[in-house]
């Protein structure tokens, strides 16, 4: 009986490349979310969001007023209770429906990036 080295490392082969590419891919979704936590500045994102979402028209002269980065800093504890529609705050937008949990991610994940202005 004749046993080719070639056909017993196959399967280990095979194994191998299968580990790699699944670890690689592991790796690169963990590095692909610390990079979108990176990126999330004021003037990037929260704004921007703030505006489409109509709070910046009504939080101008009503409180917690979000004109501007300091004011939506100070702020951002009552902001994203209330965007996240929290037992006990007032829900925003209050003729609408809660914002998407991915925009609501994106304040988590300016917070977390120790709210970066730009």
């Amino acid at each position: 009986m004749r046993v080719s080295l070639k056909n017993s490392m196959v399967p280990f082969i095979l194994f191998g490349i299968g580990a790699s590419f699944v670890l690689s891919s592991c790796l690169k979704e963990k590095e692909g979310s610390a990079v979108m936590a990176a990126e999330v500045t004021y003037e990037n994102t929260i704004k921007g969001l703030l505006s489409s979402r109509g709070c910046v028209g009504c939080h101008t002269s009503q409180s917690p007023i979000l004109t501007d980065y300091t004011k939506v800093k100070d702020n951002f504890t009552v902001v994203l209770a209330s965007i996240k529609h929290d037992a006990g705050t007032s829900n925003m937008p209050k003729s609408g429906s809660k914002m998407p949990d991915a925009e609501i991610q994106a304040f988590v994940d300016w917070e977390a990036g120790s709210f970066k202005e730009n």
